[in-house]
């Protein structure tokens, strides 16, 4: 086996004028060819050795990724030192930790780093604090030297923290017999090409990015470019410029590529999206069934953001989702990933670029042996590896190196499969594995890449919702919504959009790996550098606000935006609105932060006209979801503190009328067409599901009324057009949710139902001036109380607008319990079924005589609903009916005391 020397001294001689590191700097890059790399480091050991440096002598490298890094690396390696590589992003307080328990001597480091070095450094060992760009090209020439200490396989490479910046350090000691013999075998597969040139991203502190992504690029005799950032556009535009051929990535930076290209995708006009659909499963049918990719030719495009001399990506770090790797495949793009650890030095097993398995990483390399110990029922057990490139152990710490080795195989901790074929499956991590009470084992990552392909949530982290007896019977979830697809959506309910797209994904998965409740939380999760969650640290803060926490300090544009007139009184008025607002800031979000609802949002627009001199156009609404943005529009206005007008908003009238969106006034031949088609389908409630509809006598039979059933299926509005008479039917109005409205064939049935389409941040405000339209023309209209869909079958608390309409507009609320729905068709059972179906119908209540309602007052009106339909529930269960059972289930916290 070739040493390092060896092979750096042979690249000089035999390629002396290639490149081997290119790094942007002024106008361009700038670059170190292969004979240049030699003498680069012969001055740092020359360096080194002149200075007292020993061999075995520890050496901390501590700086952000730069090619003076690498040459530093190798010169401290090749003076027969031991590297300690430190991350960059460490603070003072984890410097002095690891420094003191490492036992390095000496420090190199990056010079924008150097005062945090030095003060990371104090209460260490450390004596001299060098900057890595003078020590590498600063050193005079006479500084070289041709005289290197001897190396054995067992001498100490380096040593790599994996963990202990806020606990007991533990620092893998890898020998140069472990990591020469992972980059021989790489070196060999061919994997990597001479003529090759990598994009150097990931941090090299970690063994992955420096001894996978750069390494084995250098003893092949290949190039590799540092990326001046990690934002996308630069990234691609690195790609480009140098032409780089392979991306080492980890799946965080896949996801965002992915993510980017299929909402351009979704953006394009419907031809376009149809044209590559129709291509993608074009190549996807050649790729499996002719082993031949046509994707480079199908997606020339999106292959010219990558740049024309660009491969394959490389993925590690964390584990890949097959479906994303598969969609890669079908552009043409393909993925190679891998498994390893800092541990295993660190490649265990890769995929080929030729013949990726997606789901899989691939098979383990000549040399190493895997094994599973004690696989479970689904084949799945404690990934094993024993081979050369197996860590010499844990640093000081001989009590963990005899936990994770023995009998010389190494227990990696990782759960995974092994196939016939001998390709490795992983499942996931045997930590962070949750049990359940009923001994299934869930795997956090497998159920969040399921609920992560809801479009409106960014980020999903599954954690344990155990029982105060510690048993584990439901999952729950921190969700990071996405706050730009929520306002290009105009959702204006964040957290019941994202409910009811969670219970849909949940219909589809086992019941033991389905979400049972969420919490919405902004910003990111915490992540390793190579983007993994830190579980434990998320976990310690689920479902609890830590109160004696600082907030952090203001950003200079929020405090701009602070000091704006008016601002700490708009503030304290959206504050007013919602009793769960805290202390609110610009970044706050209107919802998940001050809680507040669709009805709060309308009556916000009203204070900001009335109080504020501010009006926002109905267009510009969907991009208001911070108080921030809300800032931005503050003219200043008279700061009155007069109480939103409810009366005065629903008086609004909005344009067209409502005559000319709807035919409200059917002549015999429409009626007689509506009647035809209600025929038989109400035939089949009938005599199907034996339809029973109970207190339709309730109905008033003059003037306008608000209808409100319950709500615990997508049929109930259909339910109730069939169930009701002609005559009724003629002369009400629906309430819908504008998502079920959007194809050609629903919105023609809209428009006969006369469904007035709401819940979208600019329909919110008009459809409750489209209600009062209705009712004033003297129709009735049908709205649910509940303002959402049951998920579990239980009746919800009724929100305001019900209400509000019914005193401000003066007509009476009808209950109706809709009973039998949620058996037939519902999120817990997404198949129709034939189940008796059921309507109860209770007397009007009227409205309260008061001439100037408060939201107390709106609330009595709700409450008397839910208790006449809490009542409906009790006498239908009283007369033993054969729909007894199936009406909405009553919480405790309801029930009559």
């Amino acid at each position: 086996m070739q040493t390092l020397r060896d092979i750096l001294r042979e690249h000089a001689d035999r390629i002396p004028d290639r490149v081997a590191f290119r790094a942007p700097g002024g106008e361009g890059y700038r670059e170190w060819t292969y004979s240049g790399v030699w003498s680069a480091v012969s001055s740092g050991v020359g360096a080194l050795r002149g200075e007292g440096l020993q061999p075995g002598d520890r050496v901390a490298l501590y700086g952000e990724n730069a090619p003076e890094w690498v040459l530093a690396y190798l010169a401290i390696h090749l003076a027969g030192g031991v590297v300690i590589p430190m991350d960059a992003q460490y603070g003072t307080r984890e410097l002095n930790t690891l420094l003191r328990f490492s036992g390095a001597t000496r420090m190199l480091c990056g010079a924008s780093l150097r005062k945090r070095a030095e003060e990371g450094s104090l209460e260490t060992p450390i004596r001299d604090v060098v900057d890595i760009e003078d020590f590498v090209g600063g050193r005079p020439g006479d500084a070289a030297t041709d005289e290197f200490p001897c190396r054995t396989p067992a001498d100490l490479m380096a040593i790599i923290f994996t963990s202990g910046t806020t606990g007991e350090p533990k620092g893998v000691r890898l020998t140069d017999g472990n990591i020469l013999s992972n980059l021989e075998t790489l070196r060999t597969l061919r994997l990597i090409r001479p003529e090759d040139n990598l994009l150097c991203l990931l941090p090299l502190h970690h063994a992955y990015a420096m001894n996978a992504a750069v390494l084995v690029p250098l003893v092949t005799g290949a190039s590799m470019t540092f990326c001046p950032s990690l934002n996308g556009p630069d990234i691609l535009q690195a790609m480009r410029d140098t032409s780089v051929t392979i991306l080492p990535a980890v799946p965080k930076l896949l996801e965002g590529f992915h993510r980017a290209i299929f909402k351009k995708v979704e953006q394009a006009p419907k031809m376009r999206r149809a044209a590559f659909r129709l291509l993608r499963r074009l190549s996807h049918g050649i790729r499996r069934g002719l082993g031949w990719n046509p994707g480079r030719w199908f997606f020339a495009p999106i292959h010219r953001l990558f740049g024309p001399a660009f491969r394959f990506f490389a993925c590690g770090g964390a584990k890949l989702d097959a479906a994303l790797a598969n969609d890669f495949l079908d552009l043409g793009l393909p993925v190679v990933e891998g498994y390893g650890l800092t541990e295993t030095s660190p490649v265990v097993t890769f995929n080929t670029p030729d013949r990726p398995r997606p789901g899989s990483v691939g098979k383990a390399l000549p040399g190493v042996e895997l094994r599973i110990e004690n696989p479970g029922e689904d084949g799945a057990g404690e990934i094993l590896v024993r081979g050369p490139n197996v860590m010499d152990g844990y640093d000081q710490r001989p009590d963990e190196t005899a936990k994770v080795i023995r009998d010389g195989w190494f227990h990696t901790g990782d759960l995974g499969t092994l196939d016939r074929d001998g390709f490795l499956t992983i499942t996931g991590r045997a930590k962070e594995v949750i049990v359940m009470s009923s001994g299934k084992n869930v795997y956090p990552e497998e159920v969040e890449h399921h609920y992560e392909q809801c479009p409106l949530v960014k980020e999903v982290c599954v954690i344990p919702d155990a029982s105060p007896d510690g048993r584990v019977n439901r999952l729950a979830a921190l969700v990071v919504p996405d706050l730009e697809e929520l306002r290009r959506r105009k959702i204006v309910s964040v957290r019941a959009s994202i409910l009811l797209a969670f219970t849909e994904i949940g219909q589809n998965l086992p019941s033991y790996m389905r979400l049972t409740r969420f919490e919405t939380v902004q910003g990111e999760f915490p992540r390793t550098r190579l983007g993994k969650l830190r579980r434990a640290e998320i976990q310690a803060s689920a479902f609890r606000r830590v109160e004696e926490a600082a907030p952090s300090p203001l950003s200079d544009e929020e405090q701009a935006l602070m000091e704006v007139p008016g601002a700490h009184a708009l503030i304290e008025r959206i504050q007013s609105l919602s009793e769960s607002a805290g202390d609110l800031r610009p970044s706050s979000h209107l919802e998940l932060d001050a809680g507040l609802d669709s009805l709060a949002r309308v009556e916000l627009d009203n204070i900001l006209e009335r109080e504020f001199g501010v009006r926002i156009p109905p267009e510009e609404i969907p991009r208001i979801s911070t108080v921030g943005d809300l800032l931005r529009r503050l003219s200043g206005g008279h700061l009155g503190r007069g109480d939103v007008a409810w009366r005065e908003i629903l008086a609004e009238r909005v344009h067209p009328p409502m005559e000319s969106l709807f035919n409200l006034r059917r002549g015999p031949a429409a009626r007689a067409g509506v009647a035809l088609a209600r025929g038989p389908l109400r035939a089949v409630l009938r005599f199907g599901f034996r339809l029973d509809v109970q207190g339709l006598g309730n109905l008033p039979e003059h003037g306008p009324y608000l209808l409100c059933p319950t709500h615990a299926s997508r049929i109930d509005g259909a339910l109730i057009y069939l169930a009701l008479n002609a005559r009724h039917i003629e002369n009400l109005t629906f309430l819908g949710a504008e998502q079920y409205f959007q194809s050609p064939l629903m919105r023609r049935i809209g428009r006969i139902a006369r469904v007035i389409p709401t819940a979208t941040t600019d329909t919110v405000r008009s459809s409750l001036q489209r209600a009062a339209e209705a009712l004033c023309l003297g129709r009735s209209v049908c709205l649910f109380p509940e303002g959402q869909i049951s998920r579990d079958g239980y009746l919800h608390p009724p929100r305001l607008g019900a209400g509000m309409l019914a005193c401000e507009l003066r007509v009476p609320v009808v209950p109706v319990l809709i009973r039998g729905s949620f058996q037939t068709l519902s999120f817990a059972h997404p198949r129709l079924r034939i189940v008796p179906l059921g309507l109860s119908v209770a007397p009007p209540i009227p409205p309260p005589d008061s001439p100037s309602p408060t939201p107390k007052v709106y609330a009595d009106v709700t409450h008397a609903w839910l208790q006449a339909v809490i009542q409906l529930r009790h006498d239908d269960d009283q007369a033993h009916s054969r729909t007894a059972g199936l009406s909405p289930r009553i919480p405790d916290s309801m029930k009559p005391t």
